[in-house]
């Protein structure tokens, strides 16, 4: 929330308000009530903000000048390594609809809510100086599911896709990418699926300038492509230092 010249603001938090569902059901001649009624998602809700004024780039003053994130840039990393998270990443509910008579194993299982839809925005992490190149992986097992039904901690095979024929509803862009040991010298920018990787599974390493993500996603989970569970991305980056062993082939190419 951009308040630069305001002397004050007022900020304003609106909520819907959570409802339970029934858990159970009744026979055509059952009369009396549902088993139980219960929340999917947790009915203890909160949240924090925190607040930072950023001091004017003022030469009279001894506070730093802050630098602002360039221009098109939603979210911005300057460090050297970190962690790059998708919006509503860690979101989950209870599942209830496998709940028939409420004793079912997966009655109330914890789902992904999944990414936010319909977004198109850049993600910027600043170059240092002596560094080169950039190598984003995921975090975990759970850390990039962008297109395909997924399973919460699932175990199932998941495969990754890339590339523009293959990743057309939700994907995220790495410019002229590729994976360590590919053994291929093409390399692509869309990366989407179940799992991270150009041609096999892994991390993805860029050498090209500025580091730049770009996200997208469509309007809906299931006009594309039936999308079940798909959690967004949580990707751990590091910046790779100009004298460290070139990660491509010399006779790399680039098909998007």
């Amino acid at each position: 929330v951009d308040v630069s010249g305001r002397l004050s603001s007022k900020l304003y938090v609106v909520t819907s308000p959570l409802l339970k569902r029934p858990i159970g059901h009744k026979a055509e001649n059952q009369t009396d009530q549902d088993d139980s009624w219960e929340y999917e998602i947790e009915n203890d809700r909160g949240w924090k903000i925190r607040i930072t004024q950023l001091p004017c780039d003022d030469c009279n003053t001894d506070a730093p000048a802050i630098a602002r994130a360039p221009e098109g840039c939603l979210q911005y990393y300057t460090s050297t390594t970190g962690v790059i998270s998708s919006f509503n990443f860690d979101g989950s509910k209870r599942d209830l609809e496998p709940c028939w008579n409420g004793t079912e194993p997966d009655c109330g299982r914890k789902v992904w809510t999944g990414h936010l839809n319909h977004l198109h925005h850049q993600i910027c992490v600043q170059q240092q100086e002596g560094y080169c190149g950039i190598i984003y992986e995921p975090t975990g097992p759970d850390a990039f599911l962008l297109t395909g039904q997924a399973t919460y901690e699932g175990v199932e095979h998941r495969k990754n896709k890339y590339g523009s024929s293959q990743c057309q509803s939700d994907y995220l862009v790495v410019a002229k990418s590729r994976t360590p040991g590919d053994n291929d010298p093409w390399a692509h920018d869309r990366f989407c699926g179940l799992a991270l990787g150009n041609y096999v599974t892994g991390p993805i390493v860029s050498y090209s300038l500025p580091f730049m993500l770009e996200v997208h996603t469509d309007d809906d989970e299931f006009s594309q492509s039936v999308d079940t569970q798909n959690r967004g991305f949580q990707l751990r980056y590091t910046q790779l230092p100009c004298g460290a062993p070139y990660l491509f082939n010399g006779d790399q190419k680039f098909v998007g």
